[in-house]
């Protein structure tokens, strides 16, 4: 469980709200900070209705994202506090996968009081998987936070600190992932980026590691071999 302190603030007008709430989710990166526009309201699809619903626990304070003054811009920032864990978090994951984003899509929670994000990936290699639900061509994963423009022009943003370096559409990660069979999606519990043939750190923890940082700067080849020695483990 990881803790946070929820502030609003709308710039005109300006509202402060601070929150103790708790986001029930995994330790993740965050979503990007560029406004991506919304798409026609999700109706028929039940598992994306409780995802909705899900990340409403997260946002039960303040105004409704797209109430505010035609003028003003929501901002909402979320802090966590994420516990440690090993750059490897094999014992927090019940999915290991290599992969790129294809897609990302914002929406409004339920109550319309945050915004979450769903996010495609390729799955280019499983490195391993001990869930009860097969890991596709495709997974999806959701994480709390993004960056809406609303159909009206408004933007409505939830901005989660603390979880590290954002994924990027088209982006290439391995992915430390956990399955969340009441919300049929994946949670991200850590990734790290593989680019220009290097892996790279993303969460906090692991590019604020000094003396004992073993993998980020490392080859891909030599990232992988880790990798696949690293086994999932059941969470549920």
């Amino acid at each position: 469980m990881q803790r946070t302190i929820a502030v609003t603030m709308l710039r005109t007008p300006l509202l402060l709200l601070l929150s103790g709430a708790f986001v029930a989710s995994a330790v993740a990166q965050s979503v990007p900070k560029t406004p991506i526009n919304d798409l026609p309201a999700v109706t028929g699809n039940s598992d994306h209705d409780l995802r909705a619903a899900s990340f409403s626990l997260a946002a039960q304070n303040g105004p409704g994202l797209d109430k505010v003054h035609p003028y003003a811009r929501n901002h909402q920032i979320q802090f966590l506090q994420v516990h440690p864990m090993p750059e490897l978090p094999g014992n927090f994951s019940d999915t290991i996968v290599l992969g790129t984003v294809i897609n990302m899509q914002p929406y409004l929670t339920s109550n319309h009081k945050g915004v979450f994000t769903e996010i495609t990936v390729n799955v280019e290699r499983i490195f391993d998987h001990v869930g009860t639900t097969a890991v596709r061509q495709t997974l999806l994963i959701a994480a709390y936070g993004g960056f809406l423009r609303l159909a009206n022009g408004w933007v409505a943003d939830t901005d989660v600190r603390g979880k590290g370096v954002p994924l990027s559409l088209g982006g290439r990660y391995v992915l430390f992932l956990t399955y969340t069979p009441n919300t049929a999606c994946f949670r991200i519990v850590k990734g790290w980026e593989l680019k220009n043939g290097k892996a790279a750190a993303m969460s906090e923890q692991d590019i604020g590691r000094t003396g004992t940082n073993t993998f980020n700067g490392k080859s891909e080849a030599d990232f992988i071999s880790a990798v696949q020695q690293v086994r999932a483990t059941p969470q549920n």
